[in-house]
């Protein structure tokens, strides 16, 4: 039996699972649109690396981070990992060989997760 304390930490972990699980699915959004801005990016021949758009985006978060009390330093790294695996998402939408669709296929529409948490 648990404690009115345990029960506590349960129900505030629970709740951080549903946050989580939240955050994972809109990376995963977002990778999703990244695939689509690649698809684009290829049939009108623009480059894959936008710089103009990783500092817009460096920049947002930033203030984002100033306005809410966050750590710049936090959102930057998480910034970096997350324009760094658009950029190798985008990089194989671009090439457009199969292995390189395969690549993609398996890397980011895998097996579907289950739900649950950590913590």
């Amino acid at each position: 039996m648990l404690s009115e304390i345990e029960k506590g930490l349960e129900g505030l972990r629970t709740k951080l699972d549903r946050i989580d699980e939240q955050l994972l699915d809109t990376l995963k959004a977002r990778l999703e649109c990244c695939i689509r801005i690649g698809l684009y990016k290829r049939e009108y021949n623009i480059p894959m690396m936008q710089p103009h758009r990783i500092n817009f985006v460096q920049e947002r978060a930033a203030r984002y981070a100033d306005e809410n009390g966050l750590s710049k330093e936090f959102l930057r790294n998480l910034y970096e990992l997350i324009i760094s695996e658009t950029c190798r998402v985008e990089d194989i939408v671009i090439d457009n060989s199969e292995n390189r669709r395969q690549e993609i296929s398996s890397s980011l529409v895998g097996p579907k997760r289950k739900k649950g948490g950590i913590v």
